[in-house]
């Protein structure tokens, strides 16, 4: 099988996923706004909202882009791969749920458990992914070498700390733990070799 499927298969789960994030953003139902302060004050009440989509757009553009790169070196598809990005994608499609969940409940504890074991689960089917690849060489370029799988390892397992010490956290601050997810964002950012994959043959 070829891998161009699959990968239009991601795009269009993530665009659906990252739009319907959006949804979240919205005002009152039925609410008659009667001045331009009462437009402010509802807006700065979506300000809690709009940051914790914010983060889950970022959030899931860097999963986008690491799954690009992980793909990079991917030669074709089988079946055991296929059904590993399935269950990807499946917990994808779920962070929506869970960033809703959250933007209404950030002083509380348990959503942002729940939005953290989504990220968990995400990362650990990318692991997945490239575990699978490392035990199965005839799928991937020549270019994926024990090196760059311990780069791609590193650069997944690394954010699912950070995820993990929020959840703990958030057993004594909520706030707090929010806060620590901010962190995901500024590591994603920080220059690596990541940004550098080699040339495959195509």
């Amino acid at each position: 099988m070829e891998k161009s499927r699959i990968a239009a298969l991601v795009d269009g789960i993530f665009a659906v996923a990252m739009t319907l994030l959006v949804l979240d953003l919205k005002l009152p139902e039925g609410l008659k706004m009667s001045s331009d302060a009462e437009v402010w004050r509802q807006l700065l009440e979506l300000t809690g909202r709009f940051s914790t989509y914010t983060l889950s757009f970022i959030v899931l553009g860097t999963f986008w882009i690491g799954h690009h790169s992980l793909f990079h070196f991917v030669r074709k598809v089988n079946r055991g791969l296929l059904w590993l990005n399935l269950l990807f994608l499946l917990f994808i499609t779920l962070l929506p749920f869970s960033t809703n969940l959250l933007s209404a409940h950030t002083h509380l504890q348990i959503p942002i458990v729940v939005y953290g074991i989504n990220l968990l689960l995400i990362s650990l089917s990318s692991l997945l992914q490239l575990s699978y690849l490392a035990h199965h060489p005839e799928l991937s370029h020549d270019q994926l070498t024990p090196s760059w799988i311990a780069n791609i390892r590193r650069r997944i397992s690394i954010p699912a700390v950070i995820v993990v010490a929020s959840i703990a956290t958030s057993f004594y601050n909520p706030n707090f733990a929010m806060t620590a997810y901010w962190l995901l964002l500024v590591y994603h950012f920080l220059p690596g070799r990541h940004h550098r994959p080699p040339e495959v043959d195509q």
